[in-house]
């Protein structure tokens, strides 16, 4: 009995001794490395485990910084707590490693260590940790837009948590918020959001509060309210500030530069965009130093400084490319430890029962080996069939995501070049096209003054007035007036009534009135594709009629355009590659539309194309 007080206070006093240090401005902070040093050479593995716990808790939670600096303790918390057989201590490192995996962009890890988690927690009725499980799972999935599996989880976490705390039970709240706000039920969002807020007002300083805020932020600026967006992101920005959660507090900078380009005022959003890079930088925030690059080259686009465009798009895409083999490499890594884990179960299960068998008569023996053999290889083949399946299912992950990046990268280089576009255009009809026509007028000045000349002068001035008409219609087609003017529908029925001048061609246009607008962008694109089938008909037809209608149905715009020409077969076309379907069926995809294209020889073509608006 009194060697086991001795010892028990002679680890009282060292853990007296080392929890606390004088930092360099002559505060007292726990040294958790001292402690940790101290408890191995003691041997106390409980200990480290704790300590290893709360320091990963401190370096995120406390001392605000990245998910990186946490997530090693975490670790080697649960590492060592697997060594004592602590189910308790496992949750709830794997908890925290949930959290930082989560954190650093790694859901499909971040989502093992949960359900681990849920598994051991069920098993041993370890109700409050259960509900911290249920709870990250929800939010896992709500970020995921797994809406419905989101919604399950936190309203089993919220079961739970009434018995625990409130701050549980506001996360969970505030999560549903996000859910409502996923599905764009805006007024049930704004209900969650202020009950989490009646709960926390009152609170100085909280994380929660801040958090809050910035949720309250992003709904007003999904809903359109950009005022009262900007109103919430600044008092999310001085509370993050004041407690010095940089990791979060560079989340509410983006969320600035993304209202100022709401506004048109890139310059700011740039500013903004700079300022988010540097905490995201310093806290090791990947996903959100890639996404700032992308917006820092949408604005640099919209500005017309295509360097610098490219240079973050550059940024961007390596970062992209760098997170994606990171998330790719560990997602693997955890498929292939949990199945040698697996594995190694089985084999030891196995192992067990052939010993205790080897006690028991002959034959027995024999017939129980055979069985032992064949569950073997069974549980063998049904491994190995779960890793290939496991790997298929990855590689086309990978398929896709390489896919959608591409679709990407065309998608903002067509968009640069309509851009580019539109600047020849400006440049040929301010510029050249003005500088033609003064030239003409000089010249009929000079015919004036010296008549022995008028019929050279006169001939130079026809050669000058046709270079400035061919001028301005190069211009009008690489981008016409009335798009960038009045939009899409005004240019498309001027496209129309031009072409209806052709001889021998009648053209029916039915465009309604009083049709709302598109984005520019997609209307430039919609004209395009309008205009690449009208100069097939033109060029290749030989049609005599044109039909074409355009309305605004339920979110979509429909096109239907027809021709009575000698029509072309649809498949050859396809094999043979044609520029102008390619053009035409790239632009729809841009645009997540759908297309149906039906022509036969002879037999005229018609086009329908549906584009979400």
């Amino acid at each position: 009995m009194t060697r086991l007080m001795n010892k028990a206070l002679v680890s009282m006093a060292m853990a007296i001794a080392m929890l606390f240090c004088l930092n360099a401005h002559g505060q007292v902070v726990f040294n958790y490395d001292s402690a940790i040093s101290k408890a191995q050479a003691s041997g106390d593995i409980g200990m480290q485990a704790e300590l290893n716990l709360e320091k990963g808790k401190d370096y995120f939670y406390r001392k605000g910084g990245g998910p990186e600096q946490g997530i090693g303790p975490y670790e080697e918390s649960y590492r060592l707590y697997s060594i004592m057989k602590d189910s308790a201590g496992m949750a709830n490192a794997l908890n925290g490693m949930g959290v930082m995996y989560h954190k650093l962009g790694l859901n499909d890890t971040s989502l093992i260590c949960y359900i681990q988690l849920v598994t051991i927690a069920e098993k041993k009725d370890y109700e409050e940790i259960l509900g911290k499980g249920y709870l990250n799972m929800g939010i896992l999935y709500q970020l995921n837009d797994e809406l419905e599996k989101a919604t399950h989880y936190l309203d089993l976490s919220l079961s739970i948590n009434k018995k625990y705390g409130s701050n549980l039970i506001a996360l969970a709240l505030m999560n549903k918020g996000l859910v409502f706000h996923g599905k764009k039920d805006y007024d049930s969002a704004l209900i969650k959001y202020q009950e989490v807020y009646n709960n926390y007002k009152d609170l100085v300083n909280s994380k929660m509060l801040a958090d809050l805020f910035n949720n309250f932020g992003n709904l007003y600026m999904d809903w359109g309210k950009l005022d009262s967006a900007y109103y919430y992101f600044i008092k999310s920005k001085e509370l993050f500030e004041e407690l010095g959660a940089w990791y979060t507090f560079c989340q509410v900078y983006h969320n600035l530069a993304l209202l100022a380009i709401e506004w048109g005022d890139y310059d700011q959003a740039i500013i903004m965009l700079d300022s988010s890079l540097v905490h995201a930088k310093n806290t090791g925030n990947i996903d959100l130093e890639s996404l700032a690059y992308f917006n820092k080259h949408s604005a640099h686009i919209h500005l017309g400084n295509y360097i610098e465009a490219l240079e973050n798009y550059r940024l961007y895409d390596s970062l992209d490319k760098a997170l994606y083999h990171i998330q790719k490499d560990k997602f693997m890594s955890d498929l292939e430890m949990k199945y040698q884990n697996e594995k190694g179960q089985a084999q030891n299960r196995i192992l067990s029962m052939v010993i205790l068998k080897k006690e028991k008569q002959s034959n027995i023996y024999l017939f129980s080996g055979i069985g032992f053999i064949g569950l073997g290889i069974f549980v063998f083949l049904f491994f190995r069939q779960r890793a290939i399946k496991d790997k298929i299912i990855t590689r086309q992950r990978i398929n896709q995501l390489e896919e959608e990046k591409k679709l990407l990268a065309a998608k903002y280089l067509v968009e640069g070049q309509e851009e580019e576009r539109k600047r020849i255009a400006r440049e040929i009809h301010d510029g050249l096209g003005v500088l033609l026509s003064t030239t003409r007028r000089q010249f009929s000045a000079i015919a004036t003054s010296i008549p022995e000349a008028k019929p050279i002068i006169d001939k130079a001035s026809k050669m000058l007035e046709q270079a400035s008409n061919d001028a301005r219609k190069i211009s009008h087609n690489m981008m016409p007036g009335l798009l960038t003017k009045l939009g899409l529908y005004e240019a498309v029925a001027d496209l129309f009534e031009k072409i209806s001048e052709t001889e021998g061609l009648k053209v029916l246009v039915s465009i309604p009135e009083g049709m709302e607008r598109v984005p520019e962008n997609k209307e430039i694109m919609i004209y395009r594709i309008i205009q690449e089938i009208v100069n097939n008909t033109l060029k290749h037809a030989a049609a005599r009629n044109i039909i074409f209608r355009m309305e605004m149905q339920t979110n979509q715009l429909e096109i239907v355009y027809s021709d009575d020409g000698k029509g072309f077969n649809f498949e050859e076309k396809l094999e043979s590659k044609s520029i102008g379907l390619r053009s035409i069926q790239s632009r729809i995809n841009f645009l997540n539309g759908k297309m149906e294209i039906r022509s036969e020889p002879a037999k005229g073509s018609s086009f329908k194309f549906n584009v979400p608006c």
